[in-house]
Order: structure tokens, then C-alpha cells, then sequence
């Protein structure tokens, strides 16, 4: 009990030392009043009237006496809390002489003290400081300049629970600034801020977690102006997070495969795994398209960003830092973890969706778009084998198949002068991807479809397919069974597309004015040669069957080759496979494929070209093709009839064949 009434306990040290003090009688007074009423009123308001007693509890500090500090702090912070303060404190609160004092005195002091004894509990009465000086913070270079030296010092000792500490002051000084947006966002502050959050001061596994908090709560407090602040604060915390760039990481380079993840030893999350979750999280806030997915598992960060940090233009300026933070992402993430691989989905699909509307805005920088369909081939060359990421795999295919035909056609988009769609075409025609597509779902077609109307797209003639037929052909042999009945369907799309297609004509156009129909010959080979199993799926029998008439009736308008050429030239490719292999599924289907072919032959036409002829070796000619161009047909016809007969198998496709032959005769 004191002469002037009861003291609260948690004040007693204070009261003790304001009343040995030398103040003015009437502020000493009106303090321990307040101290008296303590459980009643917990501090008192933030105004002028009340300015001396903010000034004197600020004095206190200078005694350096860690109770009475500790007890003023304690009195200071309950009095910020005493009403809603908004914009910060008032700044009437303090005058010119109250501002020298913290200047002068109260920020020296607590820089030694800081010195002598490293303790952290003097940030702590640095933040209320800061706090209650609010927008006086925000104009005059002496101020601030004096109550940073606190904090650079703190940052400067070789003490990791120190600098902590002071990152978490570093975050009261940017809520401080947040009171003013233009204050905040004016480049001379972001770069202040930005100063201690660059410098590589973090050594253990907490710091590092504390530095990445306040890089986060930066972002955060920037929120839709953070594409302004992007070379200051983006790439920077995208570097702080998946460490630098290097030549190794480039995603313009196919990369070596390793099953680490692509260099960067000293970045903080291949350091520590514990940082892998809140980066993850943070590239999620910078990338993924709003409004974010519900799907999308809760954030371990705490705020969180309204929109993208990029613009559509940024993200295509500066693609090679943003791949190789997401390349870095893709792959330290554990394909096990379900949780993870969604968020990398938003990732990848945020940045493909960005560089769709640059593509469509006519924002096109070809540097840009070589980094995008390099970190494509990269990250589906290194994570190929691994099933559980197939889904999102082929999202990232998907969604660079979307971009317009004047993009995946144009060579300088991808690095090595190769058109995109041939590498993407290369890359979703992975014997893995192959075996496994009926399992994907539609996207995987999608994709194919989406790069064949590419691959078709005018000026393109029917022999840009040729490079996706020898693909289809690569691919084949080492398929499962699964994948076989994929690649049917791969053909069926290829095929249907290329009968449907904006394409004049199913012709080559050979030297000169001569008229070739290689590319499509090759396209109906496929099927006979690789997709026998079974007899052949009865919808890609259909499918051939369209493309082949359509080719004929072509055939038969060409100025260049007489009646029924195509019967001719389809005949030898037959023959040619049918020595190879003369299995009963592949038997079963020539005779199918057969049986086609000769309903649309034209006799009445044959007929009079071999009767008409002028050609001085016409007889020459009829004795080595006694039915002209269905010569080499009829041959393929008898070749089937004879492997029948010899076989020693009678099963159910040689039962079929059996019909299918004589109703061809």
C-alpha cells in the first residue's frame, strides 16, 4: 500500500521508481492515479492532454532497469489498446522535445543495451516505440534513421534468437508504415524494407522460418500492388525461397536427370523440409488464377494475396525466374502427399492460364515462350515415371496445347528451332503416358486433338503429319496392351481429323506440279502394321474405311494417275506388312481392310482405261498387271487366302477372315 493508494502488483517496480523520481508534481500525480485505478481503467488514452505522461513513462526507459522497462511497456501497450486507434496513434502525442528525447537518448540506450547483453526483450520496447510514434514514422530522415540503428544492430550480432527478433520488429516497422499506402508503397520504402530481407543473415532453420514470415507479411500488407514492386520484392522472395538461378536450372536446357531436384543447394527449402509447405503456399498465392480453388488444401501462411503478383505481360518478361522457382517446386514435392500435388496444379495452371491471355493480347515475346515450353519438356522429362504425377503431368501438356496455332507453330518459340507442337507431341506420346492414357481421362486426347489442329492448321498441308506418324510409329512396338487400345484412338482422332480438316486436299504436293499422296498412304498403313490385335477395334476400321474412300475419290480427280492408283499403291503397302506378320489378327484385319478396298474400286472405270490405252507398252504393261492398278490388290487377296489355308490355327479371327475373303471374291 502507498501513500497514494493501492498499487497493482504487476506495476509495483514502476510506481516504486516514479515515486523516487524528480518529475513535475502534477504529471507524477496523474500517473499514479492512473496506476491506482489500474484494474478499473488498464491505461488511459492516447491525446494531447496526455502527452507528459507518455513522455516521462518514456524517460523511464533511460534507467535501463529491466522490471521498470518491462512495467512501462506493460502500461504503454494497454494504453495503445484503449481505444480503436485505426491510423495509428495520434501523433499530438508527442512534441519537437518528446521526438528528440526517443532520437537522442531512448534509441542510443537501447542500442547499447542491446550490445552489452544481447537480449531480445528490448525489441520488444523498440516495437512500442515504433508503434506509438505511428506517422511520425512517415516524413523526416532523422527519426527513422535514429530508430533503425537499433534494429541494424540487432540484425548485425551473430546470434540467431537476435535476429529474430528483430525480423519480427522489422514486421511492426512495416505495419507502421502500412498506416499510408503511398507511404508503403513508395520504391524508397519498399526498398528499406527489402534491405535486411536480402542480405544473408539467416543461419539456422528458425531464422530462416522468421525471415521467410516477414517476407511474407510484406507481400501481404503490398497486397494488389505487388506487381509494382516486382524486381524489388517478387523475385527477390522467389530467390530468398528456391535460391538463385544457375545455368544447371535453366529450363531452356534439358536437363540431366537427377533425382534430387534441379541444383540450388543453398536455397532454404532444399536446406530445410519444414520450409517446403509455407513456399509452396506462397508460390500458390503469386501463380494460381482467382478465385482460388476450393479443392485447394488451407494455407499454413497467414494472410494471403488478393489476386496474382504478375501481370500477363510480367509473367511471359520474366519466365525464366518464375520456372525455375516452379520447376524447383515440382520437384521437391512428394507425389504421395495428394495435398501438394493440388496446390502444384494451381501453380502450373495460374501460369499457363497467364500466358494464354498474353498469347490471345498478342503479348508475345518469344524468350518468353521458350522458357514456358522448355519448363514444359522439363518438368515432363524429369517426372515421367513417376504415375501418381501422370494427372498433373498432362494438365501442364493440356494446358500448352490450348495456346493458338500461331504460337505452337512458330519455331522461335521453343529454343532448339523446333515447333512447339512437335514437342509436345513428343512428349505426350511418352510410352508412359501412351500406357496409361486410359486412365488419364479426356484430357489426354484433348491434348492430342488440340496439337493435331495445330499440326493441320492452314497454310499446313497433310504432310505436316507426316513427323506425327513416324511418332505413332516409334511409340507402338512398346506399348502394353492397354496402350494399344490408346493408340487406336490416337489414330481414330489423327485420322479424323486429317479427313475433317481445313486442309485442301489429302495430296502431296511432290517436285514440281506432280501430285503425291504419300503422307495419307502412310497415315492408312498404320493400323494394318500396329493395331491388328484382335482383328482391329471396329471403330477405327470405320474410321480407315472414310479416310480410304475419301482418299480414293481424291485419287481418282488427280490429273496425274490413272483410275484406281490408290488401290494400287495401298495394295503393295499391304502385301510389304503382311510378310512381316501374318498372325490371325493381323490376317483378320487385312481382310477386313480388303474387303473395303474392293467395294470401292471403280470397274466400269478400270475397264476403259485398260481397253482404251494407247500406250505403246500397254501390252507389256497388262502382262505384268493383268488388272492394271487392282493388280497389286488382288495379289494381297490371294496372299491372304494362301496364309489362311496354311494355317494350322483355326480360330475365331481365321473363321472371320474366311467369310470376309470369299465376300471379297
Amino acid at each position: 500500500m502507498s501513500e497514494n493508494g493501492p498499487c497493482p502488483p504487476e506495476l509495483e517496480a514502476l510506481y516504486d521508481a516514479l515515486i523516487h523520481s524528480d518529475y513535475d508534481a502534477a504529471i507524477k500525480s496523474r500517473l499514479l492515479n492512473s496506476f491506482n485505478t489500474w484494474e478499473e481503467t488498464k491505461g488511459f488514452k492516447l491525446c494531447e492532454s496526455n502527452k507528459d505522461m507518455v513522455r516521462v513513462l518514456l524517460e523511464l526507459f533511460l534507467l535501463n532497469k529491466t522490471k521498470v522497462s518491462r512495467q512501462v511497456n506493460l502500461v504503454l501497450t494497454e494504453c495503445l489498446e484503449f481505444e480503436e486507434l485505426s491510423d495509428g496513434p495520434p501523433t499530438v502525442i508527442f512534441d519537437t522535445s518528446t521526438l528528440d528525447l526517443i532520437r537522442q537518448k531512448v534509441m542510443p540506450s537501447f542500442k547499447d543495451y542491446l550490445k552489452n547483453t544481447k537480449d531480445t526483450e528490448i525489441l520488444e520496447h523498440w516495437n512500442l516505440c515504433v508503434k506509438l510514434l505511428g506517422k511520425h514514422l512517415h516524413s523526416g530522415a532523422g527519426l527513422i534513421n535514429g530508430l533503425l540503428m537499433v534494429v541494424e544492430k540487432a540484425f548485425k550480432l551473430a546470434d540467431g534468437m537476435v535476429i529474430e527478433a528483430a525480423f519480427r520488429s522489422w514486421m511492426v516497422l512495416m505495419n507502421n508504415f502500412s498506416l499510408s499506402p503511398d507511404i508503403l508503397n513508395s520504391s524508397k520504402r519498399v526498398k528499406l524494407l527489402t534491405k535486411p530481407l536480402q542480405v544473408n543473415n539467416a543461419k539456422t532453420e528458425s531464422t530462416l522460418r522468421q525471415k521467410f514470415t516477414a517476407w511474407w507479411h510484406l507481400l501481404v500488407l503490398l497486397g494488389s500492388n505487388n506487381h509494382v514492386h516486382l524486381e524489388t520484392v517478387i523475385l527477390p522472395f522467389l530467390k530468398f525461397c528456391y535460391g538463385p538461378k544457375t545455368n544447371y536450372t535453366s529450363s531452356m536446357e534439358i536437363p540431366k536427370i537427377d533425382t534430387t531436384s534441379p541444383a540450388t543447394p543453398i536455397s532454404p527449402v532444399k536446406k530445410h523440409s519444414s520450409m517446403e509447405k509455407p513456399c509452396l503456399d506462397s508460390l500458390v498465392q503469386i501463380l494460381a488464377s482467382r478465385p482460388l480453388s476450393s479443392s485447394l488444401p488451407k494455407s499454413l501462411l497467414a494472410g494471403s494475396l488478393p489476386g496474382t503478383a504478375f501481370t500477363t505481360e510480367q509473367v511471359v518478361e520474366y519466365a525464366d525466374q518464375i520456372f525455375h522457382a516452379v520447376l524447383e517446386a515440382t520437384s521437391l514435392v512428394k507425389p504421395s502427399n495428394r495435398s501438394e500435388v493440388v496446390k502444384l496444379e494451381a501453380v502450373w495452371g495460374g501460369v499457363a492460364k497467364m500466358f494464354l491471355e498474353a498469347a490471345k493480347a498478342d503479348t508475345i515475346s518469344h524468350t518468353g515462350f521458350q522458357h514456358y515450353f522448355s519448363a514444359v519438356k522439363c518438368c515432363v522429362v524429369q517426372h515421367r515415371r513417376t504415375d501418381k504425377l501422370y494427372k498433373l503431368l498432362l494438365e501442364i501438356i493440356l494446358s500448352a496445347s490450348q495456346l493458338p496455332h500461331r504460337v505452337l507453330n512458330n519455331s522461335a518459340n521453343f529454343t532448339s528451332g523446333s515447333k512447339p507442337t512437335s514437342v509436345l507431341l513428343d512428349l505426350v506420346l511418352y510410352t508412359d503416358f501412351v500406357n496409361e492414357g486410359s486412365q488419364l481421362g479426356e484430357g489426354y486426347l484433348e491434348s492430342i486433338e488440340n496439337l493435331i489442329k495445330s499440326v493441320l492448321n492452314p497454310p499446313s498441308s497433310i504432310q505436316a503429319l507426316e513427323e506425327v506418324i513416324q511418332k505413332l510409329e516409334v511409340c507402338a512396338p512398346n506399348v502394353t496392351p492397354s496402350g494399344l487400345t490408346t493408340l487406336n484412338t490416337v489414330w481414330q482422332v489423327v485420322a479424323t481429323l486429317a479427313t475433317a480438316s481445313k486442309v485442301d486436299t489429302l495430296s502431296d504436293q511432290g517436285p514440281g506440279a506432280i501430285v503425291t499422296f504419300n503422307t495419307a498412304l502412310h497415315l492408312l498403313k498404320f493400323p494394318p502394321q500396329f493395331l491388328s490385335v484382335k482383328g482391329g477395334e471396329q471403330k477405327t476400321l470405320t474410321v480407315w474405311s472414310r479416310l480410304y474412300q475419301t482418299l480414293v475419290e481424291q485419287g481418282e480427280m488427280s490429273v496425274n494417275h490413272t483410275t484406281s492408283f490408290i488401290v494400287s499403291e495401298m495394295g503393295e503397302r499391304m502385301e510389304s506388312i503382311l510378310k512381316i506378320n501374318d498372325s490371325p489378327g493381323q490376317l483378320a484385319m487385312h481382310v477386313k481392310c480388303n474387303k473395303v478396298m474392293m467395294e470401292s474400286v471403280d470397274w466400269a472405270s478400270l475397264a476403259r482405261n485398260l481397253k482404251g490405252s494407247l500406250d505403246p507398252l500397254a501390252g507389256f504393261k497388262r502382262y505384268m498387271s493383268p488388272l492394271g492398278n487392282v493388280t497389286n490388290l488382288l495379289n494381297h487377296l490371294k496372299s491372304c487366302t494362301d496364309v489362311l489355308l496354311k494355317s494350322t490355327r483355326k480360330d475365331s479371327y481365321s473363321f472371320l477372315a474366311a467369310q470376309d475373303l470369299l465376300s471379297s471374291y
